[in-house]
C-alpha cells in the first residue's frame, strides 16, 4: 500500500525514551502519534548515507507484525531514482 502523505520522523538512535524515565517516553511517543496528523517514529535507522540529501528518494517500509507489542519492526529502504 502507497502513502504519500505518511509523516515519518527518523533518528539515528535507538530510541526516543531512555528507559530512567519511562512515563516521559511514553508522553513522547503519544505525542507523535496521538497528534493530528500523525506522525509514526523510525528509530534507530542509519541517516548517514550522504545521497539522503542530496537526490529524491522514496522511503519502502516493510513491517513485521507481531501481536501485543507497542512497536512494529521494520525493514526500511530508501529507492533512489
Amino acid at each position: 500500500m502507497e502513502n504519500p502523505g505518511l509523516r515519518l520522523f527518523g533518528i539515528d538512535t535507538i530510541s526516543i525514551a531512555v528507559p530512567a524515565e519511562p512515563e516521559e517516553g511514553i508522553e513522547a511517543h503519544r505525542a507523535f502519534l496521538c497528534g493530528s496528523p500523525q506522525i509514526f517514529l523510525l528509530e534507530d535507522a542509519d541517516l548517514s548515507y550522504g545521497r539522503l540529501l542530496e537526490e529524491p528518494w522514496t522511503l519502502r517500509l516493510y513491517p513485521t507484525v507481531f501481536d501485543d507489542l507497542e512497536a512494529v519492526p521494520v525493514v526500511a529502504l530508501a529507492e533512489f531514482g
